[in-house]
This record gives C-alpha cells, structure tokens and sequence, in this order.
C-alpha cells in the first residue's frame, strides 16, 4: 500500500494536510495534520511538493488573474517491483475557470521547484560535526559580547 498525501489550498493559502496514519501507514484512512509527528518521512516529502504545487498554482493564477478557489494535490508514494515512484493528481477550482484554464493551471503546476529537485535529482553532501563543541563556542561568544556591552 503506498503512502498518500492530499493537500488542499484555498484562495487566502490556507492549507490542510492529510496523510497517511504514521502509525498505520499501511491502512486507508487518512488524518489531518497537525505536527510533524503526523508525517513518516515520505509523507514529509509529499506533503512538501505538494504544498510548493498548491502554492504555485494559487501565486500564478494570482498574478495572471485566474479566479482559483482551491487547489488540491493527491500524492502517493509507491515502491513496486524494487522501484519508487511518486504519482500526482492535481485538481483546480474556481469559479469562471474554464476547462482551457484549468489545464493549463494543471500543467503550470509541473513546475514547482521541490519538483524540478526531485526530478532532476540533487546530490547530497554528508559531513560530520561537534554539535558539544559548536554549543560551547556560541556561549563563549555570547559571554564576551555581555562583557563589552
């Protein structure tokens, strides 16, 4: 069973989030969330390109003065066959939008950033660090500039 999100933003970029139960991520349902206890780290992932698409959308049809109401955003991540896949549907409402409209706002939506990382891959630097000896050298900071004030 693949993890789902569904992300749904209105005209004023109100979002709400639904994702699969962390604790139950292999059943249907679906909750809202409230924190990021609510999110496994794929549903984290969906729900970020799922809000950079609502956001998109709304920020163009905006600027462009298309009359979108909501825009929501239905992911799945799914593994098959030794493969992962992220799958999208988008959904544009809006009064006076026209079905020309409406899929042309489906295809802007291919563009969000988390997107274009996504697809075209980014790679990922590891380091190590002292985050002891990083603590104690911003108290020490902190205390020299009390001392100068």
């Amino acid at each position: 069973m693949p993890e789902r999100v569904i992300v749904k933003q209105n005209a004023n970029y109100e979002v709400d989030i639904l994702a699969s139960d962390p604790q139950n991520p292999e059943g249907e349902s679906l909750i809202l969330v409230d924190t990021v206890y609510d999110l496994t780290p794929y549903t984290m992932l969906l729900a970020s390109l799922g809000t950079c698409t609502t956001i998109l959308v709304h920020s163009y049809a905006q600027n462009h003065r298309y009359d979108v109401d909501e825009v929501e955003v239905r992911l799945a991540y799914e593994e098959t066959d030794g493969s992962d896949e992220i799958v999208v549907f988008v959904d544009v409402r809006g009064d006076g939008l026209s079905e020309a409209d409406r899929l042309r706002l489906i295809q802007i939506s291919e563009h969000c950033s988390i997107h274009k990382v996504l697809d075209k891959g980014v790679p990922i630097q590891w380091h190590a660090f002292d985050a002891t000896a990083e603590h104690d050298h911003e108290q020490h900071d902190h205390s020299h500039h009390d001392h100068e004030a």
